[in-house]
């Protein structure tokens, strides 16, 4: 969907909220609800920027960065 897949995120995320719930009867409401939001920003903040070495990272885009600390 859109320019390289670039909203398919977006699209899935859509998907995921508006779809029918299927949860079983026995389980917490809230918890199973929110377990999936929490799983997917734990792995996005993890993989945001990966330090390489002392003036160097690469973000999630895969560009480098760099910073000019003395």
């Amino acid at each position: 969907m859109g320019h390289s897949g670039f909203f398919q995120p977006l699209a899935d995320g859509l998907k995921f909220i508006l779809k029918e719930d299927y949860r079983p009867k026995h389980v917490d409401k809230v918890l199973f609800t929110i377990a999936p939001a929490i799983m997917i920003i734990v792995i996005i903040i993890s993989i945001a920027v990966l330090p390489v070495g002392r003036h160097q990272a690469i973000d999630a885009a895969g560009h480098r960065a760099y910073s000019k600390r003395s």
